[in-house]
């Protein structure tokens, strides 16, 4: 084994080895990534820790239909320091991308501006939906518009194949495949892509749907994180694009292989009957006006006209 390799090596056992929550052996992998590796160290990095992430992972003995398994408290912070260090790792080989791979970012990215505006636009079309149906009972407390906007893995023609895989090293159906569903069971760090698009219905219509639009998109861009390069000056990063980058554990190399987002717009109706709890918020002195606003129609309520 060389030097080189037996440094890079300690410091990934360092990681492994080192349950304490301690940052240090993180950030020295860092400074030695940053620092003093080859690409040649940094794609030969990338391979030792996605082949310790599969060994905690144990797939193909627990579930060979390629279903992963129910992981320990213990397995998941394992897993997050390790999918840390590969992220990392594929952002560094990144630095300078290709002309294909700023085409690809520049695509995407407008992808995903015109998915954050279909989910906008779907709210308001819901929230209209309700607010001018006769059949909505008069309380605004039931109701509530949510929607997301998130790259969901579901099968392998949900990850593109790219010209420069080899350049990488990476099997990156199988470590998005992994990264998706630790977020889909509530693991990493998340967020989804698009959670501000929601209504709470205590506006009157104008002022709902005012609220009901993009106004992160305002053509400041937002190139933070490892989307800071020159090399994307021309581009106006959207929020999504940013969100995904940056709220999320993905690296520039997994983003531009994404081919598989989900737009989800959901009106939900929940109503909890209690006289008890109904009285006491009264007698609480909340303010808040349940009602609709008298000329919007409801269930009970006579329509003028």
């Amino acid at each position: 084994m060389k030097k080189m390799e037996k440094e890079w090596m300690k410091l990934i056992d360092d990681v492994e080895n080192d349950r304490s929550y301690n940052t240090d052996p993180i950030f020295n992998f860092f400074d030695f990534i940053r620092e003093k590796s080859t690409i040649e160290d940094k794609r030969a990095i990338v391979q030792e820790v996605e082949r310790r992430i599969k060994k905690v992972v144990n797939r193909e003995d627990n579930n060979p239909d390629g279903f992963f398994r129910n992981f320990s408290d213990t397995e998941r912070d394992l897993l997050d320091d390790l999918l840390g260090l590969r992220e990392v790792t594929l952002d560094e080989m990144m630095l300078h991308p290709t002309a294909a791979e700023v085409e690809r970012l520049s695509k995407l990215n407008d992808k995903l501006y015109k998915l954050t505006l279909e989910c906008f636009e779907q709210c308001r079309n819901l929230w209209l939906t309700l607010y001018r149906s006769p059949y909505k009972v008069d309380d605004r407390f039931c109701y509530d518009l949510d929607s997301t906007l998130r790259f969901e893995y579901a099968d392998k023609d949900s990850v593109l194949h790219l010209e420069n895989d080899d350049y990488y090293g990476s099997d990156f159906d199988y470590m998005i495949h992994l990264t998706d569903e630790l977020l889909s069971t509530g693991h990493c760090k998340m967020d989804t892509i698009v959670n501000g698009a929601s209504a709470n219905f205590f506006g009157n219509e104008e002022d709902t749907l005012r609220k009901l639009t993009d106004t992160l998109d305002d053509g400041t861009s937002w190139a933070e994180g490892y989307l800071h390069n020159k090399a994307y000056d021309h581009l106006c990063i959207c929020y999504t694009m940013h969100a995904l980058h940056t709220h999320e554990p993905w690296c520039l190399p997994d983003i531009l292989r994404m081919d598989d987002f989900t737009v989800s717009v959901e009106l939900k109706y929940d109503r909890n009957i209690s006289e008890q709890r109904d009285i006491r918020y009264a007698d609480d002195g909340n303010e808040t006006d349940p009602h609709w606003p008298e000329d919007v129609p409801c269930l009970g309520r006579t329509q003028k006209g």
